[in-house]
């Protein structure tokens, strides 16, 4: 299971394998508190063997504080439920994706579609200057964190 967070929204995917999606969504929510409580729930769905975080400890991060501090509970907790935790820098994920000539979210996120073909209709359409990220760059964000495991960490073959 990966997850990657922002202000009030949750994205996360669950897969067994590579290419075997099982669950994957966005979930909102009001505060710190309920956010951390969706994860926990998120967590307790599935009993995930792995789950993969964006890394917090990096001076490059765009996260508010309190989104780190969410994402360094949910590591704690998911550790105290023997879940192992693996963490990426966005320097990381891009390093892989630069294989796929891909360095910006959206190009990350077109790769994404090609690599896991079951996401490749739900892919945001780039961005105009002075638009908003889109609401399903949050899904995309936590396939990349997928995409970049099964690839480094557990070494499989390019498909």
């Amino acid at each position: 299971m990966a997850m990657a967070l922002q202000n009030r929204r949750i994205g996360f995917a669950l897969f067994e394998g590579m290419h075997e999606p099982i669950e994957w969504g966005i979930r909102k929510f009001e505060s710190d508190g309920e956010g951390f409580d969706e994860a926990r729930t998120l967590l307790g769905m599935d009993f995930p063997s792995v789950l993969i975080l964006p890394a917090t400890d990096t001076r490059h991060s765009r996260l508010p504080r309190n989104v780190h501090e969410m994402v360094d509970r949910i590591a704690e907790t998911a550790e105290k439920s023997q879940i192992e935790v693996v963490r990426f820098t966005r320097e990381d994920i891009r390093a892989y994706f630069s294989t796929h000539d891909a360095a910006t979210k959206e190009e990350i996120a077109e790769a994404v579609g090609k690599i896991i073909p079951e996401f490749a209709r739900c892919v945001p359409s780039p961005r105009n200057t002075g638009d908003g990220e889109q609401h399903s760059m949050l899904l995309f964000d936590a396939l990349s964190l997928i995409v970049t495991f099964y690839k480094t960490e557990r070494q499989q073959p390019e498909s």
